[in-house]
């Protein structure tokens, strides 16, 4: 799916204006080499299969004075599997990631860490394709969470991992929030509702630092503003979101209890 032109051929394949030739080499710890070595036939140089004995991994790919360098398939002893780009025996360039348990991992690398663009796809149907920074989504991508219990979709920036700086989440019930994120958390957004009994509600201004704690805070559901207290009209429940609902004319509000409030 993906394509990097960001690490060239020519530095990827070993020069092949070097003479080699082939051998089969068996090493005292019972690790065995076969192929090409460098003209003064020490180093594996061109392409071969090196097996590491104690752990039953092996490499089988293209060398260059001893590194893994050029394209290569590598499989490690916990059934882990990477076939791709290689640079002075780093994952390096582009590559697939397939892990034992089925987890997918298609993009760009940058010394063994994934690192560019990437697609990333979980057995239970999560995907996530974009940019990454060291094995951690970061920059803009978007996510589909498939777990049947919470089905949704972001799209946006991230940092570390998380949902961080603006995006979009759409829920499995069609309620969609656009808005800034912090470390995984609404901050401040627009949020309409598709939620039965919340059909076409909308809020819009800030977001509690307890959401998920029992419910997300400063969800309304009627005209008008909070009062300067932070309390809705008709509810004494203290909400730490000060924004503004619009479609309604019920108020509803998920929070949690005033002591757990700072």
């Amino acid at each position: 799916i993906y394509s990097s032109d960001s690490v060239s051929q020519s530095i990827l394949s070993p020069r092949v204006n070097e003479r080699k030739e082939r051998v089969r080499r068996e090493y005292p710890n019972g690790d065995i080499y076969e192929g090409e070595v460098a003209a003064d036939g020490r180093l594996p140089h061109g392409k071969g299969t090196y097996t590491f004995f104690q752990d039953g991994e092996s490499y089988d790919g293209q060398w260059s004075n001893g590194k893994f360098h050029g394209k290569g398939r590598y499989v490690y002893s916990n059934g882990d599997k990477y076939h791709g780009d290689w640079r002075d025996g780093y994952k390096h360039g582009y590559g697939v990631y397939v892990y034992a348990h089925g987890d997918v991992y298609e993009g760009d690398w940058q010394q063994d860490y994934k690192h560019g663009r990437g697609r990333f796809e979980s057995t239970q149907g999560d995907v996530y394709e974009g940019d990454f920074v060291r094995d951690q989504r970061e920059g803009f991508g978007r996510r589909i969470y498939n777990a049947e219990d919470e089905r949704r979709d972001y799209e946006g920036s991230w940092r570390a991992g998380r949902q961080h700086g603006f995006g979009t989440m759409t829920y499995k019930s069609g309620t969609v929030y656009e808005g800034a994120w912090n470390a995984g958390r609404k901050l401040r957004g627009r949020q309409i509702f598709r939620d039965a009994g919340f059909e076409g509600d909308v809020y819009e201004g800030n977001w509690g630092e307890c959401e998920g704690c029992g419910g997300e805070l400063g969800r309304l559901a009627d005209r008008g503003e909070l009062d300067e207290q932070g309390f809705a009209p008709e509810v004494a429940v203290p909400v730490r979101a000060l924004g503004r609902a619009e479609h309604g004319d019920q108020l509803a509000v998920d929070a949690v209890a005033p002591g757990q409030l700072a």
